[in-house]
């Protein structure tokens, strides 16, 4: 139960932040065009997908129960997650023309929004735990 509600609040976040980067890369393309809009949303891309592979390791296995479990797929997602935007650096730096300060601005966007997550769900939490409460 508990691992589920952990993946509904990463795809939550997930989502919130694709919103968050194509919505920024929509104005920046109204602004300054379409090569710094897809540089933005390369950014953003990058961001995004370590930190969806590294919510999929940490709740693929739901019955994992013991701390142990949880603490080494949390490092095995945490390593996989850094491989995998060390990897996509290289690969769009090498082979994609980027206006770079729009690529990490996209990146730092979509980033920044993962450390606010806290605070955007925080009223959704207080309405579940009063519902919750209720039922009891």
């Amino acid at each position: 139960m508990k691992n589920q509600q952990g993946l509904h609040g990463a795809k939550r976040l997930f989502l919130m932040q694709l919103r968050v980067g194509v919505s920024a890369s929509l104005v920046i393309w109204a602004i300054l065009g379409l090569g710094s809009a897809r540089s933005m949303l390369l950014g953003a891309v990058v961001c995004l997908v370590p930190h969806a592979l590294f919510a999929r390791i940490l709740f693929r296995d739901q019955r994992a129960r013991f701390s142990q479990q949880i603490l080494k797929s949390a490092y095995r997602g945490e390593a996989m997650k850094l491989l995998m935007s060390a990897t996509l650096f290289a690969v769009v730096f090498r082979w994609v023309d980027v206006v770079p300060v729009m690529f990490f601005a996209g990146y730092f966007m979509v980033h920044v929004t993962f450390w606010f997550a806290p605070w955007f769900f925080r009223g959704n939490q207080n309405r579940m735990s009063k519902a919750s409460v209720e039922k009891l």
